[in-house]
């Protein structure tokens, strides 16, 4: 089907020539010899960029600022992915409904209370579904660390971190940092009321850390219309296989859009504005449209089945149904969580994740195989240990994009591929775009103090822009970031005319105002296992390591983590030790973690072994499903 989707359509002409205009914000250039200008410079797309936020600079910065990138492409994306032989399974297309509740693994629903943070606890609430039943967790620490901080401020700008607003794609970039996610008791939400700055020693807590997070089209201004039904199908895969997408919709127009004896929404206005974010946690295609308003009603049949945070007062205990045609319908993302302690170091640069997408060559050949399709990144870190990498992630910027991994060891400053190949090209492709977690076919040993660089290069079926960065909007010509990153951290490796290729340093000044940070890479590692240590022995604590800049305070390494971490024991001995029944981690108790832990594996996320298999069979079946998830769940609890 094909819905329209926005509040108003920007023209043929406008969406050609917007960004030619002079805008008071991104007028200047790099005048200044002060200021490295990029190697993005030569390669950066002025048309990528969200319609809305050009709109917003435009009118003088009023209101929350929107998302620099336009994901709409992702519609057509999805769709040609959908149309190949290897695209997107066709496993909903004889189910006509769908309600994720009845699998257990949906939590209360919350209240936000008169706090602007609907985005975080959509986030968080979306994220929470890839657990189990009745995990909540703190909306209130994704929202204020998201904004707070050096790094963040100076991104970001906010200090009404409550009340500014936001979207889950902004949620997406703080979990990846493993700023969170924390259980709800760690910082309250108390329906709304809680407004208290939280404690820095919070800042890379997790009890929960984010695996994959996929997005969804949205930001669609410059088309009258778009056919939005892959799209519709891939939702509905990722509901039923994953968990819950978060959505947004114009929530402010409730007398004319809402039916509260039927609980149905509908926004029929070309003018309707997403201003709310929830989450999609099913689906029924024959839902009638007679449900909704009889002075507006849509063409077809269908809803999402979505739930709310506006309490269960509202609503039909807080959830309602919102029609396949509402035209103010902006899609968000869907998380993948796993238990807090399966990595202890997260080596990174990126702490607010996707900024924007570009390429690092031009088509030099001119073919219709487009050089630009690819892109060849590096991070370069330095090894706080004796240390096992053991996974690296990177954003994928289209469906069904391809990647190579590539890990070098003892490398030189500012040359990614020298010293020693520890891992060579290990290959694969995402069915959707977004953030993944990739755990590596083997681990490569690191030593304490040894620079190593994580090379990932990426392909992108059709859209040239497959490069994600983090990037930093100047505010004059000699502006440069003093926390974000600027230099000698993130690689290209580019070329003009394909023979003569280089590594340079991503960072610098592009056109009209911004200044690229880095690439989006980062490198998740254990400590080297001590043989004369026990396998159940716990390590204390788990650590973020963020180095892009030397005169940050706190952000360049935190190592506060409410979880503890362990080693994964999957050599364990196969006679049967003394241990506690859905004590996953063998840490003598039995909680949320272990929960994380059996959830993961029976969602297939996290391999099994026989050592988890003893612990976490609570039925004797002789595996780990939902079922047992579900009593384990219940002894953390001590409802058994």
């Amino acid at each position: 089907m094909k819905y329209m989707l926005r509040k108003k359509i920007v023209s043929g002409l406008v969406a050609t020539v917007f960004l030619l205009s002079s805008l008071p914000v991104l007028a200047f250039g790099n005048d200044d010899d002060s200021v490295k200008e990029s190697p993005l410079a030569e390669y950066y797309d002025e048309s990528l960029l969200n319609p809305e936020y050009v709109e917003w600079l435009e009118n003088g910065e009023e209101g929350d600022m929107p998302e620099y990138q336009d994901y709409s492409y992702l519609a057509e994306s999805y769709a040609q992915y959908e149309a190949t032989d290897t695209g997107i399974r066709k496993s909903t297309g004889t189910v006509s409904s769908f309600d994720l509740r009845d699998s257990g693994v949906i939590g209360d629903v919350r209240d936000q209370g008169d706090l602007s943070i609907c985005w975080a606890v959509a986030a968080v609430s979306a994220a929470a579904s890839t657990l189990t039943a009745n995990v909540l967790l703190s909306p209130l620490h994704t929202a204020y660390f998201t904004y707070t901080g050096d790094e963040e401020y100076e991104y970001y700008g906010v200090s009404n971190v409550y009340t500014y607003g936001g979207n889950s794609a902004r949620a997406v970039g703080t979990l990846a940092a493993w700023k969170g996610a924390v259980l709800d008791e760690t910082a309250p939400l108390s329906d709304g009321t809680n407004t208290s700055a939280l404690s820095e020693s919070l800042r890379y807590t997790s009890d929960y850390h984010l695996q994959d997070a996929y997005y969804m089209p949205h930001g669609v201004y410059s088309y009258a219309s778009v056919d939005m039904s892959a799209t519709e199908d891939v939702i509905k895969e990722i509901v039923m296989n994953t968990g819950a997408v978060t959505l947004s919709y114009c929530a402010t127009d409730e007398d004319n859009t809402y039916n509260s004896s039927t609980y149905a929404w509908y926004n029929y206005s070309s003018t309707a504005v997403a201003d709310h974010d929830v989450i999609i946690v099913g689906w029924d295609d024959n839902y009638s449209r007679t449900n909704f308003k009889s002075s507006h009603r849509p063409s077809s049949n269908g809803a999402w089945l979505v739930q709310n945070s506006w309490g269960t007062d509202w609503g039909d205990d807080g959830y309602f149904w919102l029609s396949y045609e509402d035209t103010s319908i902006e899609y968000g993302n869907a998380f993948v969580l796993e238990s807090g302690d399966n990595y202890t170091t997260n080596y990174q640069y990126d702490t607010t994740g996707w900024s924007f997408s570009t390429y690092t060559v031009a088509n030099w050949s001119n073919t219709e195989e487009n050089d630009s399709l690819t892109a060849t990144a590096a991070n370069i870190f330095t090894a706080e240990g004796d240390e096992l990498l053991e996974a690296v992630s990177f954003y994928t910027t289209e469906s069904n994009a391809s990647y190579k991994i590539y890990v070098y060891t003892g490398v030189t400053e500012g040359e990614p591929q020298s010293g020693t190949l520890a891992l060579s090209g290990q290959a694969g492709s995402e069915a959707y775009a977004g953030y993944h977690t990739i755990e590596l076919d083997e681990a490569v040993e690191l030593s304490e103090g040894e620079n190593f660089s994580i090379v990932v290069e990426i392909t992108n079926p059709s859209f040239t822009a497959p490069l994600a960065i983090e990037w930093y909007r100047m505010s004059a010509d000699n502006d440069v970031p003093a926390y974000l990153g600027n230099g000698g951290e993130s690689y290209i490796y580019t070329t003009d005319n394909g023979r003569d290729w280089a590594w340079e340093d991503l960072a610098g000044s592009l056109e009209n105002g911004f200044y690229a940070t880095n690439a989006c890479i980062k490198g998740f590692t254990n400590p080297v296992e001590d043989p004369a240590t026990d396998s159940s022995e716990t390590t204390d604590s788990s650590e973020t390591t963020d180095d892009s800049s030397d005169t940050s305070d706190d952000s360049s390494e935190a190592t506060e983590d409410s979880s503890e971490a362990t080693e994964d024991p999957t050599e364990a001995t196969t006679e049967e030790p003394d241990f506690l029944m859905g004590d996953m981690n063998d840490d003598g108790k039995v909680t949320t973690a272990d929960v994380g832990i059996a959830n993961s594996i029976a969602k297939g996320v996290k391999e099994s072994s026989d050592f988890y298999l003893l612990r976490g069979d609570m039925n004797g079946d002789g595996k780990i499903s939902t079922a047992d998830v579900g009593l384990i769940n219940k002894i953390a609890k001590g409802v058994v």
